[in-house]
């Protein structure tokens, strides 16, 4: 089962939507029909309303689907554990599909978000290019499989591991390069690796963005395991706040 989210929009109650067709009231934030049974036109007309009525689809100022139920069960445990800082989000979060987060709670819900991204920065290695600081890759593994060799990176450094048909060994067991500091210089088959620290090669079927030097290097970033699922949340409260509305779960 999944958990989503919406927060209504004013613009009925501020009079800036076009007039309804048909008698409408609110439930949970949502517009609808005063007649369940609308047919034909009517039901037409009221169906275009939704879509149209103003900027906001079905007069929703944010929609998202938070995830599955395990998936916030899980998520809610991680905040449990990170105690009082968090205490406020963590008791809001939805228990199933329904409920909701006035404006109130919501900006205190977004000091909290900032809260779990600082309380659970992980250092995680990131492959750099060392002249202009762009990060190419931020995902540690295997990033490139071709039969000549695997290409990855880890805390220890990029590397390449022999690949043969079928093959099952782990990383570890089938290196060949890996240094912390490298040249990399584009070949007509691939590019060459050079360990700038002990100076050995290796080639591979890789092909580089342009030869350029890379370095694994450690930063401190939001545990990725819940990044989209914060920025969700953060999109929600804070669009109640802007809409002075609050946050349904569903």
């Amino acid at each position: 089962m999944d958990v989503n989210a919406y927060v209504p929009c004013n613009c009925y109650e501020r009079g800036v939507a076009k007039p309804a067709p048909v008698a409408i009231e609110f439930e949970n934030g949502r517009v609808t029909s005063v007649d369940p049974d609308l047919e034909g036109d009517a039901k037409a007309l009221y169906d275009d309303w939704c879509r149209t009525a103003c900027s906001h689809a079905n007069l929703c100022a944010v929609e998202e689907w938070i995830g599955t139920v395990d998936r916030v069960r899980s998520f809610i445990s991680a905040l449990d554990s990170l105690g009082q800082p968090v205490a406020l989000l963590a008791s809001v979060m939805p228990r199933g599909n329904s409920g909701a987060v006035d404006g109130a709670a919501s900006a205190l819900c977004v000091q909290e978000i900032a809260a779990v991204r600082t309380l659970s920065m992980r250092r995680l290695p990131h492959l750099v290019d060392t002249s202009s600081g762009e990060v190419i890759r931020s995902v540690e593994g295997v990033f490139f499989e071709a039969q000549g060799g695997d290409v990855g990176f880890d805390a220890y450094g990029l590397y390449v591991a022999d690949r043969r048909a079928l093959e099952t060994r782990p990383v570890e067991e089938r290196l060949r390069f890996r240094a912390k500091h490298v040249h990399v210089r584009p070949h007509p088959h691939g590019c060459e690796l050079r360990d700038l620290d002990s100076d050995a090669t290796a080639l591979c079927l890789w092909d580089p963005p342009r030869e350029c030097e890379l370095e694994v290097v450690m930063r401190a970033v939001p545990d990725p395991e819940y990044v989209g699922m914060l920025d969700k949340l953060e999109r929600l409260f804070t669009a109640a706040i802007v809409w002075s509305s609050s946050v349904y779960w569903c």
